[in-house]
């Protein structure tokens, strides 16, 4: 009988598994879903009942950068001026995002001030490097994060592959904000 028991377990194991990867699936498959219906609203006009879904896609686990750029976007389109405030939130939380780099693009069309570094940032994390060097080298020089640009940079310099560089720009790094070494 253990011989049964045992043979079984690999079964249960699998079954398990299976079952955690369609649960994270299906939690990935209704961010998407009520992100995807929040547009249908928002271009329909239905306005309210967008910015219900947009905020149910961040409540879910969604993709809360993409969640607040569309309804900053419908905010924008509105008239209603906290599309900034969205707009930057999403900048300062996700500068990973696929989507920072044109929400930059807006705000300064608009008129917004944006920070240097958090542009640098932006733009080092869709690999723009030569770009992400330039605005972190002047939000730097300006005090606007030195030490974080300064480790960007560094991290600029590892990528390229100039390790010595990059050493080095870590170690400035530390010195001007010797709390993060």
């Amino acid at each position: 009988m253990p011989r049964i028991i045992n043979a079984c377990k690999p079964v249960r194991a699998v079954t398990n598994r299976n079952r955690l990867m369609m649960s994270a699936l299906r939690f990935a498959y209704i961010a998407g879903f009520a992100l995807r219906i929040g547009d249908a609203f928002a271009s329909a006009g239905a306005d309210a009942d967008a910015f219900a879904w947009y905020a149910r896609a961040q409540g879910d686990g969604g993709d809360t950068a993409a969640a607040l750029a569309r309804g900053g976007a419908l905010k924008r389109k509105i008239g209603d001026p906290s599309w900034v405030e969205d707009y930057q939130l999403v900048i300062a939380r996700f500068p990973e995002h696929g989507v920072a780099l044109s929400l930059i693009d807006e705000l300064d069309a608009a008129g917004v001030p944006v920070s240097t570094y958090l542009r640098g940032v932006a733009e080092y994390r869709a690999g723009r490097d030569g770009a992400a060097r330039a605005t972190l080298a002047r939000a730097a020089a300006s005090g606007n994060h030195a030490a974080e640009a300064a480790y960007y940079m560094a991290a600029i310099d590892e990528r390229a592959g100039g390790f010595s560089t990059a050493i080095d720009g870590y170690a400035r790094a530390a010195a001007l904000d010797p709390a993060s070494a």
